[in-house]
């Protein structure tokens, strides 16, 4: 019994640290001369904090288990997705410069991430979101406690979203708008 609520306890600190409310500090991103692609990239990575099956495959062939330091010319990007919210360290990006989006889950319950332009906060809207969107890292991919790295280049300016699709969370706020410059 003493043992069970020891293990109680250190679970419930845990999770008490995990949900904190850490702010992301909030920066825009440098401008670029210089374009480096007419098409969006994106390279995915997927590093799981908590522990994950081991027989899911990751969604990209390019996946690995630890990010890599980014390259000097890349931009980190830190979002975080909560239990119907999304932050981002930065709001306003420009179109060329290429970006590494770290992408932790510290809700409790899976979550996907898209990047699409602006949406109804409705089926409809995210059945646009869906059909529209720049990027698409699937729930199996970001687990409670998982982080995924992904390199992305927006090639199009205007108003987006960084958001979670699955319907009820969409609807209750999970989504961040973000502004990308020419």
């Amino acid at each position: 019994m003493k043992k069970s609520f020891v293990v109680l306890l250190l679970v419930a600190s845990l999770l008490l640290v995990a949900c904190g409310t850490a702010e992301i500090p909030v920066t825009e991103a440098p401008a670029s001369s210089e374009a480096t692609s007419s098409q969006s990239s994106a390279v995915v990575e997927s590093s799981a904090v908590a522990e994950a099956s081991s027989s899911e495959a990751p969604a990209s062939s390019e996946a690995s288990s630890s990010a890599e330091a980014a390259p000097a010319d890349v931009v980190e990007v830190q979002v975080v997705l909560g239990d119907n919210w999304v932050q981002s360290s930065i709001t306003t990006f420009k179109v060329g410069v290429p970006y590494r989006l770290v992408i932790t889950n510290s809700g409790g319950r899976v979550h996907n991430f898209n990047i699409h332009p602006v949406a109804e906060k409705s089926d409809a809207g995210i059945q646009f979101a869906l059909d529209n969107a720049l990027l698409s890292v699937p729930d199996s991919q970001l687990r409670p406690g998982s982080q995924v790295v992904v390199d992305f280049t927006f090639t199009q300016a205007g108003n987006f979203e960084f958001s979670c699709l699955i319907p009820r969370h969409f609807k209750s706020g999970q989504y961040f708008e973000v502004t990308v410059e020419p």
